[in-house]
C-alpha cells in the first residue's frame, strides 16, 4: 500500500507541476478539502491496523490508505483534464464545436475563484455563469474564426475555402458558420479600405451559382456600402460578364466576384479587380493579400468585424435587375466586338454554314448570362441542358467524366440533326469551358484541355495572319509555364514568339500587358493546362471566345474536327485530372525541396541520359523557374531569388537544340501538395507515361531527402 501511495503521490506532484507550467497557477485548497472528505468517509469504515485514536474514533491504516489513494487519483484526474482540455480540440463539424464550447466553459469557470456572499449563493453562481457565457461565446468564436482563416487558400488567382456551414466540400448547404460570417466581413472590410486608398468610389459585386454565394454577398455588400463605396449588384453573373461590364463602364472602378471557380460546391471564395476588368495581380494582389493576412492574424481585430456584422445584419442586398441588364448588354457587345474585327466580318459569318452547339450549363452562372442571345445573334442553332442556375448536376471541373453528360446529349442530337457537332461545359463561374466534338463515326470525342487550347491558338493566329496583323518579331502569345510545347510549334509556323508566366490567370494577363508595353501585339493568351483561352481585349477566359474561334476556323478551312486535331503538332501531355498529376508531400519548404530535387535529378540524369537519348532523342537539358511574369534559366537558390514558390521546369532538347519535352512541378502556397506534369513531342502515350512516372519518382525522392 505504501509503495502504491508513493507512486500515485509522485504522479500527482508531476501533474501539478505540468499544470502550473501550462496555466501559471494551481489551486490547492479545493482538492485538499475534497481529499480530506474522501479520507474521512473511508475512515468511518475502520479496516486494518489501528494507528491511533481520536477519542473513541479509531484511525486505521488500511482505511486511511484507501482514502488517500482515492483522493489522490481523483485529483490526478482533475489535473490531467486541465492538461488535455483545450478550446481548440480538433474535432470537425458541430460535434467538435459543442465539445470546444463545453471545455471552454469548464476552463473559464475554474480559472477564477468564486467569492460567495452569505444568502446569495445561487445569485453568485448565476452571475458567474453569465460572465462566462459572454467571455466564452466571444473567445470561442474568435478561436473558430482564426482556425477557419488559416484554412484559406489565398493567392493572386483568388481566395477560397470551404464556406458551407457543415464543412463538407461537396455540400449544397446555403448557410455560413458564424466564424465564416466574420471572415466574409473581413474580406469586405479589407477590400474597402484598400480600394478607397486607391481612389475607388464604386464597386460591382456579383457571384457564381454555388449555394453559399448569396450569404457571402449580403455581408460583403453591406460592409462595402458601410465603408462608403457605391455598389452595383448583379446577383448571379458569369465571371467574364462582370469583368467586361466593369471594363466598359466608366462609372465603375472596381469589382468583387464571389466564386471558387472550378472547385466543389461547398467551396467559395473571392476575386478582386479594378476598372480595367482584370483580376488583381502583381503588386496590387500582393498588397491586399498582405493586408488581409496581417489583419486576420490579430484576433483583437475580430471585434471590429463582429460590430460591423451587427450593424449591417438587417441590410438587404441591393436590387440587381437594372444593373444585371446593363451588364448583359455590355458583355454581349464586348464579346461580339472581340470575336469579329468588323461589322462586315460579323455579317458574313451570320450567312455562312455553321455547326449547331450543345451546352451543358451544369447549373453554372452561365445559365443567366448571354449565351443564348450570343448564339441567336450569330444565327447558330443551340440546345442547352442542366440550365437552371444553382442546380449542379455533376462535378464542377469541366474535365474528364464531367463532360460525359454533354457528350451523350451531343450524340443524341447529332443522330437527329447532323449540324450538332460541337458542345461545351463551363465551370461554375463560367470562365473555363472545355469542348466535346463529334467524330466522323458519329461518336463524341472529348479533347483534352491542351488540345482545345492549341486549336484555339491555331484559329486565332490564322485569322491574324489573314488580316495582316502578324508582324514577325513583334507578335506574341502569352501562356503559363505548363502549357504544352506544341504552342511553340504552332507559333513558329506563323512567325510568332511565345512567352511564359507562372501558373495563375492573373500572371498570364499581366505578362501580356507587359509585352504590349514593349511593343508586342498579343491577341491570344491563356493557360493551356486548363483549356479555354483569353482573346484580347478580354482579360479573362471565356468559353464563348474559345468556341467561336474554333467554329470560325472550321468554316474557314472546311476541315472536320478530327482533321483539325490531326493537323496539330503531335504532343502527349499529362492532364490536370490525371491521378499522377497531384502529389501529397511532407516538406513544406519549397526552396529546400527544390534544392534536393536538383540533386536527385542530376544524379539520375547521369544514369539515364543514354536511355533518354536512345528512346526519345533527348541529349541535353536546362532548368527554368517561372515566378510571376518572369522566367529564370539556371539552377540552385540563385535561380529562385525572386521566390521559391513558382514553377520549376526541366526542359529537354535534342541534338539539334530543339526543345522536345519537359517535366514540370509547382507547389501550393498553402498546403503540402505539388502538381506535376510531363510533355513530349510524340504520338505514343507511353512516352508521356515514362516521363510523368519519372517526375513522380524525382519529387518523391526529393521530398524524402528534404524532410529528413
Amino acid at each position: 500500500m505504501l509503495k502504491e501511495l508513493a507512486v500515485i503521490t509522485a504522479f500527482t506532484i508531476a501533474f501539478a507541476i505540468l499544470v502550473y507550467r501550462k496555466d501559471g497557477k494551481i489551486r490547492l485548497l479545493t482538492p485538499l478539502i475534497i481529499t480530506a472528505c474522501i479520507v474521512f468517509f473511508n475512515l468511518l469504515n475502520p479496516v486494518g491496523k489501528v494507528l491511533f485514536k481520536i477519542g473513541s474514533f479509531p484511525i486505521t491504516a488500511t482505511a486511511l490508505g484507501i482514502g488517500l489513494r482515492k483522493g489522490l487519483i481523483l485529483w490526478d484526474m482533475v489535473l490531467i483534464s486541465k492538461l488535455i482540455i483545450s478550446r481548440n480540440i480538433p474535432v470537425p463539424g458541430r460535434a467538435g464545436q459543442l465539445i470546444r464550447i463545453m471545455f471552454a466553459y469548464f476552463d473559464s469557470i475554474t480559472s477564477e475563484k468564486i467569492s460567495f456572499k452569505p444568502g446569495k449563493i445561487i445569485e453568485t453562481i448565476d452571475n458567474r455563469l453569465l460572465e462566462c457565457y459572454k467571455e466564452i461565446d466571444m473567445d470561442t468564436l474568435f478561436d473558430d474564426v482564426y482556425s477557419s482563416f488559416k484554412k484559406m487558400i489565398i493567392s493572386a488567382s483568388g481566395w477560397r475555402k470551404v464556406f458551407a456551414a457543415d464543412g463538407d466540400e461537396n455540400s449544397m448547404n446555403k448557410e455560413l458558420s458564424e466564424a465564416d460570417r466574420v471572415i466574409a466581413a473581413g474580406i469586405g472590410y479589407i477590400f474597402s479600405k484598400w480600394a478607397l486608398s486607391k481612389g475607388c468610389r464604386s464597386v460591382a459585386i456579383a457571384r457564381d451559382a454555388r449555394p453559399t454565394g448569396e450569404a457571402i454577398c449580403q455581408i460583403v455588400a453591406g460592409v462595402t456600402k458601410d465603408a462608403g463605396l457605391d455598389i452595383r449588384y448583379l446577383a448571379i453573373a458569369a465571371a467574364p460578364e462582370i469583368m467586361a461590364y466593369v471594363k466598359n463602364t466608366k462609372e465603375l472602378d472596381s469589382f468583387i466576384y464571389i466564386s471558387a471557380s472550378h472547385n466543389p460546391a461547398g467551396h467559395n471564395g473571392v476575386k478582386f479587380g479594378l476598372g480595367d476588368g482584370a483580376v488583381l495581380g502583381g503588386s496590387d494582389a500582393a498588397d491586399i493579400i498582405a493586408q488581409f493576412k496581417a489583419f486576420m492574424e490579430e484576433k483583437t481585430n475580430y471585434q471590429t468585424l463582429v460590430q460591423l456584422l451587427n450593424k449591417i445584419k438587417d441590410t438587404p442586398l441591393p436590387p440587381s435587375e437594372d444593373y444585371k441588364e446593363e451588364a448583359l448588354d455590355s458583355y454581349l457587345k464586348f464579346n461580339l466586338a472581340t470575336a469579329f474585327a468588323t461589322r462586315e466580318e460579323l455579317e458574313a459569318f451570320k450567312k455562312a454554314d455553321k455547326p449547331a452547339v450543345v451546352a451543358d450549363m451544369n447549373g453554372s452562372a452561365r445559365c443567366l448570362s448571354i449565351d443564348r442571345q450570343f448564339f441567336e445573334t450569330l444565327g447558330i442553332e443551340y440546345s442547352f441542358i442542366n440550365d437552371t442556375a444553382g442546380e449542379i448536376a455533376h462535378g464542377i471541373l469541366p474535365e474528364g467524366k464531367n463532360l460525359n453528360c454533354a457528350a451523350g446529349h451531343l450524340e443524341k442530337l447529332h443522330a437527329q440533326d447532323k449540324r450538332f457537332t460541337i458542345g461545351y461545359v463551363p465551370d461554375n463561374d463560367g470562365d473555363r469551358g472545355n469542348l466535346v466534338l463529334i467524330g466522323k463515326n458519329g461518336k463524341a470525342m472529348i479533347p483534352d484541355a491542351q488540345t482545345v487550347f492549341a486549336l484555339a491558338c491555331t484559329a486565332e493566329l490564322t485569322f491574324m495572319q489573314n488580316s495582316g496583323q502578324i508582324a514577325p518579331g513583334r507578335t506574341a502569345v502569352a501562356v503559363n509555364c505548363p502549357t504544352s510545347l506544341r504552342i511553340e510549334e504552332i507559333a513558329r509556323q506563323f512567325g510568332v514568339d511565345v512567352f511564359r508566366a507562372e501558373v495563375g490567370e492573373a500572371n498570364v494577363v499581366n505578362l501580356a500587358a507587359k509585352l504590349r508595353k514593349q511593343g508586342y501585339t498579343v491577341r491570344f493568351l491563356g493557360e493551356g493546362s486548363n483549356g479555354g483561352n483569353i482573346t484580347h481585349p478580354a482579360t479573362v477566359r471565356d468559353p464563348l471566345n474559345t468556341i467561336i474561334s474554333i467554329i470560325k476556323y472550321a468554316s474557314l478551312t472546311g476541315r472536320s474536327w478530327e482533321e483539325m486535331i490531326a493537323d496539330l503538332p503531335q504532343f502527349r501531355t499529362t492532364s490536370t485530372d490525371d491521378a499522377l498529376a497531384k502529389m501529397k508531400i511532407s516538406c513544406t519548404d519549397h526552396g529546400a525541396l527544390k534544392l534536393q530535387y536538383e540533386d536527385v535529378f542530376r544524379a539520375e540524369w547521369e544514369a539515364k541520359k543514354q536511355e533518354l537519348a536512345d528512346r526519345f532523342g533527348i541529349t541535353s537539358w536546362r532548368e527554368i523557374n517561372t515566378i510571376g511574369t518572369e522566367s529564370y534559366v539556371g539552377i540552385g537558390a540563385e535561380a529562385r531569388k525572386a521566390g521559391v514558390k513558382g514553377g520549376l521546369k526541366i526542359l529537354f532538347s535534342n541534338r539539334e537544340g530543339k526543345d522536345i519535352a519537359f517535366i514540370w512541378m509547382r507547389g501550393s502556397g498553402t498546403e503540402p501538395v505539388f502538381r506535376i506534369l510531363a510533355d513530349i513531342e510524340s504520338s505514343n502515350p507511353d512516352d508521356e507515361r515514362y516521363l510523368i512516372n519519372w517526375q513522380h519518382h524525382l519529387v518523391e525522392e526529393a521530398d524524402k531527402a528534404a524532410a529528413k
